[in-house]
């Protein structure tokens, strides 16, 4: 699904800076264009919007600065949006840049944010003032978009001169990735806790993995969940990891039979459904006083009694140390 892209409203605050320049062989390299203030997700040099985070990480503001440091004269500057592959032509604009969308052709919408003829241009947008849609229709046919942000230069002096910055990338990724598709390899009873081995997932893009637990029999993802919660499907106690290992789950019953599963997320924050079940139950531990004072061994130490009716286990270890220590005086 393609997103379109709506005119923004002219009260939008466009900052001109105003400087003068003198002519010289002009590169691409000359033109710079940076992005502040945002609140997106960052993996490597991409920006991401998550299904999860759409609707903050659309409407927080961000300001896109372009500076021209090279020379030259009778030039324009513009900042443009595209969803295509390659910044729109020159000519897709025209002489304007009032607000309004530009067809590109081939479901490629050109948009103008702003001009000037100095040397340095300045906006602060949101993406919700650029897309012609909503989070919720986004979270309905989920897919992924990239949006490519340039500083534009052109000259018609004699010679034309058309030059782009590099691409500043958004991308709207609404794709869950793939869930992994077998149970945790193993699950460990610990005190209060439960400690969960799992095997890495193989396909498709993983930034971490999430393990979590909910006691059986608990029912699911709570009425009106959407995104990451939804998918949890009512599992909490979880734990993050950057790879594949053993995670220990913490803050669970003792004696309380739990499902465990695990989950990957993407760059974006993006996660997966669920993988299959495995099972566990947290144990009371004991050390070795705790033991010997369940099998009825005086709270202070000292030997103890075996129990009447039957054999103590600790009396026939005893024994058997005595018995070892005459069969050495009679050698």
């Amino acid at each position: 699904m393609t997103t379109a892209l709506r005119a923004l409203p002219a009260s939008l605050p466009i900052l001109l800076v105003l400087a003068a320049g003198t002519a010289h062989a002009q590169t691409d390299a000359d033109l710079n264009l940076t992005l502040s203030g945002d609140a997106f997700a960052l993996s490597g040099d991409e920006r991401y919007v998550s299904i999860d985070e759409c609707a903050s990480q659309l409407a927080h503001a961000f300001t896109l600065q372009g500076d021209f440091t090279g020379s030259g004269e009778a030039y324009e500057m513009r900042l443009s949006l595209t969803n295509g592959a390659t910044a729109c032509s020159w000519e897709t604009f025209g002489d304007a840049c009032d607000n309004t969308l530009y067809d590109g052709g081939s479901d490629v919408d050109c948009y103008c944010l702003a001009k000037t003829t100095a040397d340095s241009i300045s906006r602060t947008i949101s993406l919700a003032d650029i897309l012609a849609t909503t989070c919720e229709v986004l979270q309905q046919s989920p897919s992924e978009q990239r949006l490519r942000l340039f500083l534009q230069y052109h000259a018609d002096s004699g010679e034309t001169v058309d030059l782009t910055s590099d691409a500043i990338d958004v991308v709207l990724d609404f794709l869950p990735p793939t869930a992994p598709d077998t149970a945790p390899t193993s699950v460990v009873p610990v005190e209060s806790g439960l400690e969960v081995a799992f095997a890495a997932v193989q396909q498709g893009e993983v930034a971490r993995y999430e393990v979590c637990a909910r006691a059986e029999g608990a029912s699911g993802a709570a009425s009106g969940a959407t995104g990451n919660e939804a998918l949890r499907e009512g599992y909490a106690n979880c734990e993050r990891t950057t790879e594949a290992s053993t995670v220990r789950l913490t803050g669970l019953r003792n004696g309380v039979a739990y499902q465990v599963v695990y989950a990957t997320f993407d760059a974006a924050g993006n996660r997966s459904a669920n993988s299959p079940p495995a099972s566990g139950t947290p144990q009371e531990s004991y050390d070795f006083a705790e033991w010997y004072r369940s099998r009825n061994g005086p709270a202070e130490g000292g030997c103890a009694a075996a129990p009447a009716g039957g054999s103590s286990a600790f009396g026939l270890l005893l024994l058997g140390l005595v018995a070892v220590r005459r069969s050495r005086r009679t050698r």
